[in-house]
């Protein structure tokens, strides 16, 4: 009896460790397929660069979504590469846009963070929404 248990607790071990191993192994791969481009993402975010180019980031995050799906249905690996570079370009470009916005449109962002903080978008919903659509299209 002590040597069945013995048994299914070697065994239990034994596919523990492999289970571990598999899942740090598939942690490790995605960082490498999507490291460089998760940091390039988090600065974006950080640089609040969906703000002066939406389109960019819209488009980057589009990118992004499909290179991790098809890289959770273990799809080829050429096919997560492309995703993933055209999310890691367009979110360069929304950066850029933030640098250009950041110079061109100082007094707009500051009336925008203003009219945020006051909850515009909560007690003037439409004329928050026609605003929206305008800086959008500047």
């Amino acid at each position: 009896m002590q040597s069945i248990h013995i048994h299914r607790c070697v065994l239990f071990v034994a596919f523990m460790v492999t289970y571990s191993h598999n899942a740090f192994t598939q942690d490790n791969i995605r960082n490498q397929l999507f490291g460089e481009t998760d940091e390039i993402m988090t600065e974006a975010r950080g640089k609040r660069a969906h703000m002066y180019g939406p389109t960019s980031f819209g488009k980057a995050m589009e990118y992004y979504t499909e290179a991790d799906e098809y890289y959770k249905k273990g799809r080829e690996l050429e096919a997560i590469r492309t995703k993933r570079k055209g999310a890691a370009s367009y979110f360069l470009k929304a950066i850029d846009a933030r640098k250009f916005g950041e110079v061109t449109f100082p007094l707009v962002m500051a009336a925008r963070e203003d009219a945020i903080s006051a909850g515009a978008q909560k007690y003037s919903a439409e004329l928050w929404k026609g605003a929206e659509t305008q800086f959008r299209s500047a």
